[in-house]
């Protein structure tokens, strides 16, 4: 996930220009069509909750072709090719993943559906440490904890403990390797790739300071601060 400091700056400028929702293919092909079978099984499934994770996904993928909404989904996905020479297949779906269980469910379907071998989260997350995340940062999350708590009759307060990605831990420790960030200026712009991150999730909505207070006092290693919507567990 890219990371969202305090400091309001101008973001530095792309070595590439940004596709929006206008430049998506909108030509729908029936889930039947050879052009969509030919994409499966997909090998990285790509999650984005808003259109700003979806175009930057998108402005990466080529070429690329919309298969239409299907029974078990009532979604479209868009296909794609990353990599030079376009060997990784990839679905991209956009779901607003807060407490909506349908959305969930999508979620589990297309990936029992698409086949794929990785099922990545792509978003913006707060910074839990602003002097060793800064904004534009990149955090790779290898944990997952969740920030929502129980309150015992005692008035101790309980939060429930990291969950580990077994079959991407070995991939996310060369995750940055050989990438550079696409900075029209490289100098503009220091960024850092924080891997083996703990990132910090919940049902619940942290918008107070004190809040996140707590929460770092809770999980001193949490770099990472998903603030709107439930972690998702590898699928």
């Amino acid at each position: 996930m890219s990371c969202e400091g305090n400091d309001r700056v101008a973001p530095p400028q792309l070595n590439f220009t940004l596709k929006t929702e206008s430049d998506f293919n909108n030509k729908r092909y029936d889930w039947s069509n050879a052009e969509i079978q030919s994409q499966l099984p997909t090998d990285i499934l790509l999650i984005t909750e808003n259109d700003h994770a979806s175009n930057a996904c998108y402005s990466y993928m080529k070429p690329d072709r919309r298969g239409d909404c299907f029974e078990k989904l009532h979604r479209c996905v868009d296909f794609g090719q990353f990599g030079v020479n376009g060997d990784q297949k990839v679905a991209l779906m956009k779901c607003e993943l807060g407490s909506n269980k349908e959305d969930f469910s999508a979620v589990t379907n297309a990936a029992e559906i698409l086949k794929p071998k990785v099922v990545l989260f792509v978003g913006i997350c707060a910074s839990m440490k602003t002097e060793k995340v800064k904004l534009g940062d990149v955090i790779v999350s290898a944990k997952l904890g969740t920030n929502d708590r129980k309150v015992m009759p005692d008035g101790t307060v309980y939060y429930s403990g990291a969950k580990v990605s077994e079959n991407m831990a070995r991939l996310i420790l060369s995750a940055a390797d050989g990438w550079k960030p696409p900075l029209k200026d490289p100098s503009s712009l220091n960024v850092e790739v924080h891997r083996d991150a703990v990132m910090l999730s919940g049902s619940n909505e942290v918008d107070n300071r004190k809040r996140r207070q707590d929460l770092v006092s809770y999980c001193q290693e949490a770099l990472g601060l998903e603030m709107e919507s439930a972690g998702i567990e590898e699928i």
